[in-house]
């Protein structure tokens, strides 16, 4: 939902090229949705390529969103054209396996990778996470669920050192985000509760503001 999407435009304010103008969105779902919805918010798109498994969905999600957002969201021919055009690569999907190879990534482009959530699983392929600086939302979530990161250091194609930073650190400015116009990055998240935490707080607000709600008293 919008808590995930958030997190994903939050750390592509650290790690994007701000004239990031082009995404190639991987899923046509409710998450790829607030993927685009989020980052739209952070940076002036002037138009999304859409790769889904299924054409008519695919279709259909490309005119919603085109309504939606007010921009060009159209059918990639190909994963690897979305990935060549992009500067923003998003992707949402319960693919098991990697959904574009990451030979197809031009210098400077962002990757973020959400869908897959267990050890097995990944989004993006060994020759992305080489490329790339990897951020990752926690470590400890990371370590546990990352498939994406995991299966690298498995196959011995990285190590656990090749994960720069976790995204408080960005934000806290402990660590730096993009180092460099060509730097291509990658933000792998599997949700933490702190960002269950925030949704909840920001929900909260607004209904007090708004005067909504009734407050219960757990004393």
């Amino acid at each position: 939902g919008i808590r995930t999407g958030a997190t994903s435009a939050l750390a592509a304010r650290y790690l994007a090229r701000p004239d990031s103008r082009v995404i190639a969105c991987f899923g046509a779902g409710v998450q790829a949705a607030f993927q685009l919805r989020c980052l739209a918010t952070v940076f002036a798109v002037e138009r999304v390529l859409v790769v889904g498994r299924s054409r008519d969905r695919a279709e259909r999600f490309c005119q919603t969103m085109a309504r939606e957002l007010r921009l060009p969201v159209t059918l990639a021919e190909t994963p690897g054209k979305a990935v060549s055009q992009a500067d923003l690569v998003t992707c949402a999907t319960t693919a098991p396996m990697p959904v574009f190879a990451g030979t197809d990534l031009r210098p400077g482009t962002h990757v973020d990778a959400v869908g897959a959530f267990r050890p097995a699983t990944r989004e993006v392929d060994t020759e992305t996470v080489a490329r790339a600086r990897v951020v990752v939302d926690t470590y400890a979530g990371a370590w546990e669920e990352a498939g994406d990161i995991l299966i690298p250091i498995k196959e011995g194609a990285i190590s656990r050192s090749a994960v720069a930073a976790e995204l408080a650190e960005l934000v806290t400015g402990a660590k730096p985000g993009r180092q460099g116009r060509d730097e291509i990055t990658l933000f792998k998240s599997v949700g933490s509760a702190l960002e269950d935490a925030a949704a909840a707080r920001l929900a909260y607000d607004e209904a007090r503001a708004a005067g909504a709600g009734v407050e219960v008293d757990l004393g």
